[in-house]
């Protein structure tokens, strides 16, 4: 039976939310997952490593995986391939996305994957608890403006202990970030971009038991700019030093610039 509006928790406070500050791994790259984070800046590899992690911490051998949002499909190309008795389905609104998947699939590498043209905010095509996972990169802020209807919809279609996975998010508690991000925004004109907020996974969260958020780039925002030969020591420079803050203000997670959210039902 389909999720209603009664079905779902009332209190949203009720919710159990933790962050921190994940450690970061001295490599910079992430091993098979290189193609699906080939475009953004080495400083924020450390999340890559622990968002991509969390993605393969369980074994999704005879399970399924749905991501939503999937743009070119480089990520869910990436999990195909590292599961491939795993079946994997990538979901986006335009047609001509998932070209890494065409081009995959033409090579014959990702018989596991497929790809369905649709609504994120639409999965109506999949049936009641009948997925292991969740997830998408980049995504979530883009979906933010209907976050109640994204809790129902992946509420209703995660099995039991599965789990909803949003890596590499914007958080919008850091003014002065949100302030850089809107100068982006007006320059090229971004019309659905957003600053997600612990209010916003409160809400998406009404119908999971719990959510983590892993917060990134408190210090090391600004990093993004400089060389990589010094980018990669000076992010983990970086995170060490939000780690010892967040040791001590708790609460400064949140002013994080980045952040994976893991909700787990």
């Amino acid at each position: 039976m389909p999720l209603i509006l009664d079905d779902i928790r009332k209190d949203r406070e009720s919710v159990p939310i933790t962050s921190d500050f994940p450690a970061a791994p001295r490599q910079t790259s992430v091993p098979g997952f290189e193609e699906a984070c080939r475009h953004y800046p080495i400083t924020d590899f450390p999340l890559f490593c622990n968002a991509y992690a969390e993605l393969c911490r369980v074994d999704l051998t005879g399970k399924t995986a749905v991501e939503l949002a999937c743009g070119r499909g480089d990520l869910a190309v990436c999990l195909a391939k590292k599961f491939p008795g795993g079946r994997i389905v990538a979901v986006d609104r335009y047609p001509e996305s998932g070209a890494a998947i065409r081009e995959a699939q033409a090579r014959g590498e990702v018989p596991n994957l497929e790809y369905h043209c649709g609504d994120a905010q639409d999965l109506t095509f999949l049936g009641e608890e009948s997925v292991d996972l969740v997830f998408g990169q980049a995504a979530l802020h883009h979906l933010a403006n209907d976050v109640l209807t994204l809790s129902l919809q992946t509420g209703r279609v995660i099995k039991p202990g599965g789990r909803l996975l949003f890596l590499f998010e914007p958080l919008g508690h850091n003014w002065l970030v949100s302030c850089v991000r809107a100068i982006q925004v007006a320059r090229h004109e971004m019309a659905d971009e957003s600053n997600l907020f612990l209010s916003s996974f409160r809400e998406i969260g009404r119908t999971f038991d719990r959510v983590h958020v892993q917060s990134f780039n408190l210090t090391g925002y600004f990093l993004k700019g400089i060389p990589s030969t010094l980018a990669a020591p000076l992010a983990r420079l970086a995170n060490r030093l939000d780690r010892t803050i967040a040791a001590i203000l708790p609460n400064a997670t949140k002013f994080g610039a980045n952040a994976n959210i893991v909700f787990y039902k």
